[in-house]
């Protein structure tokens, strides 16, 4: 069996045991529901200090910065993640999330930080950056810049999802530039047979 089989596999295995935690939307057709291959994004400007906002309510979803609704999933897309990554840039300007290439080294204040995606105020994944981050690979092959999780995390449809960075006390990078952050999470989604 290849690997992405047993990642598949896992997915469906964790969805069929989660189905009563799914959104009454998501129940009430799970048997209309099927699993892709999917990947969710937010790109970002920040500023480091304290506990950083990355994913916002307000974020309308735009190819290149967010493919979040808002910071909730559209009814029937539930998320099962079984990988992510961060990818730190910097630009002169504000408003280019959406036009830089995440590949620059992480700062030390960035690599020191933690990654923290909640849904209904519970932590499902509480990182260290630093644990997360490969700055190792100089490989084309996009899998060795994501880390693999030891179990899958469901993100449910039509619920309120936070995607945080918290960073140590006094914490700042010394650039005068922008700084921009992207948090990619990589699995399967649900969506709605027609």
């Amino acid at each position: 069996m290849t690997k992405a089989q047993d990642k598949f596999d896992a997915a469906v295995r964790k969805l069929q045991k989660k189905t009563g935690e799914l959104p009454a939307s998501s129940q009430v057709k799970m048997g209309n529901l099927k699993l892709r291959d999917g990947w969710l994004y937010v790109r970002a400007e920040f500023t480091p200090g304290g506990k950083i906002p990355i994913l916002l309510a307000t974020v309308d979803k735009a190819v290149g910065v967010s493919n979040f609704d808002g910071n909730k999933l559209e009814d029937y897309r539930n998320f099962l993640v079984n990988s992510l990554k961060v990818g730190y840039s910097t630009n002169a300007a504000s408003g280019k999330a959406s036009e830089l290439e995440y590949t620059t080294g992480l700062p030390p204040a960035l690599k020191n930080a933690h990654l923290i995606i909640s849904q209904g105020n519970i932590p499902l994944i509480h990182l260290p950056i630093a644990a997360i981050y490969n700055p190792y690979t100089s490989s084309a092959n996009l899998d060795d810049k994501y880390k693999e999780l030891t179990d899958v995390v469901l993100l449910n449809s039509g619920e309120p999802i936070s995607i945080e960075l918290e960073f140590a006390q006094g914490a700042a990078i010394a650039s005068a530039d922008k700084k921009y952050v992207e948090i990619a999470l990589r699995g399967h989604e649900t969506y709605l047979k027609q």
